[in-house]
């Protein structure tokens, strides 16, 4: 008699989920079927019973966390299309409002575990996987600009910011955090600085 299917779901969601935090301390390739299936308990040939290869493990790892980060994001409201490449959010009606949407936005990526492993993935898979490349530049590049720009540019139509370049701002606001991420701040302390950021943009944009 084969094993419960329900057996079968948990031991692939064990095997996802420790390859996730292996992929996350050791890359793609310092990381061995050996090691993942260590980590869960079972024969490394098994590992094959659930995946053709380590590739496909590692494609379906990050598409997971990737499935996480959308759900984190659309819990404040910031939605990415992935047809037409668009982050949609619920836009603020001020700059001041902006400031602290900025700030929520943000929280995710150094806060959230998950988003923060994730990233850590790709980074560390990027110059030898192009499926990890592409993801970290859409998740934390594309994203991140997508949204401060789609948003800059709702200010300005509303009147609630002086004109300016819409890509030129995003990359105002998004720079910083992109900076600290890669310094590996606290969130307390890159809250306490963007903050600080934000205030400076807001006087600099007013009308």
């Amino acid at each position: 008699m084969g094993r419960p299917a329900g057996a079968n779901r948990n031991t692939k969601e064990r095997l996802l989920e420790a390859s996730a935090e292996l992929f996350s301390q050791l890359g793609y390739a310092g990381t061995s079927v050996k090691a993942i299936a260590g980590a869960v308990g079972i024969k490394d040939a098994s590992i094959y019973n659930y995946f053709p290869s380590k590739e496909a493990l590692f494609s379906e790892a990050i598409e997971r966390e990737r499935l996480y980060f959308a759900e984190a994001m659309d819990a404040r409201g910031v939605f990415f299309d992935a047809a037409t490449q668009r982050v949609a959010a619920e836009a603020p009606e001020s700059l001041e409002a902006f400031e602290d949407f900025l700030l929520s936005y943000w929280e995710p990526f150094f806060a959230d575990p998950r988003v923060a492993r994730l990233r850590r993935i790709l980074v560390l898979a990027a110059p030898c996987n192009d499926d990890a490349r592409v993801m970290l530049l859409r998740l934390f590049y594309d994203h991140p600009l997508g949204f401060a720009g789609s948003m800059v540019e709702h200010l300005a139509a509303e009147g609630a910011m002086g004109q300016c370049n819409p890509r030129v701002a995003a990359y105002e606001v998004c720079g910083p955090a992109l900076t600290m991420l890669g310094q590996g701040l606290a969130w307390s302390e890159a809250q306490r600085r963007l903050r600080s950021q934000y205030r400076a943009f807001t006087r600099a944009h007013s009308l």
